[in-house]
């Protein structure tokens, strides 16, 4: 049975501030879509303001998940990423949730170190994350790397995906920057809901919110009720330690000290 109290203490919205996640991937189907989804989803679930941007090219795509709200972007001209990286720059309180296509990663993150996107981003008060899905290709760590040099006042964050790569290997290859940040993990799913939940326009707002109180008589809805309070009280706690880090300076000014 599901708890009352957990659920509230998940789904509680944290205090206003602007959030861009930019989901990536070097490799096509390791579920790079279905993370930026989850982002997009926990905030309707807590009813923050947010916009998926499809920047994608795999199918099923962010706009077959999320018809209505999920918008089209593009880095092919200058008008599209001039468009793109004014809504992402926005001083508007709306949590921006950027697919990133797999082959448009690197050209992505080159255009956004040289527009300086990071320093407006921490003049602005946008807080900026970068969810990596972990993968054993040393492309990808490479990566990693790189963009953990060149973007060091963002938040990047390791994802592991369970049903692409996990073990300790691979944990020790994508090391997170900012103590305290938790990585976010993806843990498998018995195949029928996996197969729901990959199937468009499923949408886990609208599950979680006609679920019903006790799943007890159902052990499959129950795992997939497990499953999603799980990735949700991670994503939480990932913005209730960026908003700590972002505080971190403006409650420490005057004492003298600087937190590690």
């Amino acid at each position: 049975m599901r708890g009352a109290g957990e659920d509230d203490q998940i789904l509680t919205r944290l205090p206003q501030r602007a959030h861009v996640y930019l989901v990536c991937s070097l490799r096509p189907k390791t579920g790079k879509t279905l993370v930026a989804r989850l982002c997009a989803e926990f905030n309707r679930t807590v009813e923050a303001p947010v916009v998926p941007i499809d920047l994608g090219t795999e199918e099923p795509s962010l706009l077959e998940f999320l018809p209505g709200s999920a918008i089209r972007g593009s880095i092919a001209d200058i008008r599209g990423q001039m468009a793109l990286f004014d809504r992402l720059a926005a001083r508007d309180g709306v949590a921006k949730v950027v697919d990133i296509g797999s082959p448009h990663a690197k050209s992505f993150f080159k255009i956004l170190r040289d527009i300086e996107f990071a320093l407006e981003a921490q003049e602005r008060a946008i807080n900026t994350s970068i969810l990596f899905i972990a993968t054993v290709d040393e492309a990808a760590g490479k990566m990693y790397a790189r963009l953990r040099e060149q973007f060091p006042s963002f938040t990047l964050v390791p994802v592991y995906n369970e049903t692409v790569a996990y073990g300790r290997d691979i944990r020790r290859a994508f090391v997170g920057r900012t103590v305290g940040l938790p990585s976010l993990q993806i843990p498998r799913l018995p195949p029928p809901l996996q197969k729901m939940i990959d199937k468009p326009p499923f949408s886990f707002a609208e599950f979680h919110r006609q679920m019903l109180p006790d799943l007890t008589t159902n052990d499959l809805y129950h795992d997939f009720d497990v499953w999603l309070r799980r990735i949700f009280r991670q994503l939480r706690e990932l913005e209730l330690s960026m908003l700590i880090n972002a505080l971190r300076p403006v409650l420490t000014s005057g004492t003298g000290r600087e937190t590690t």
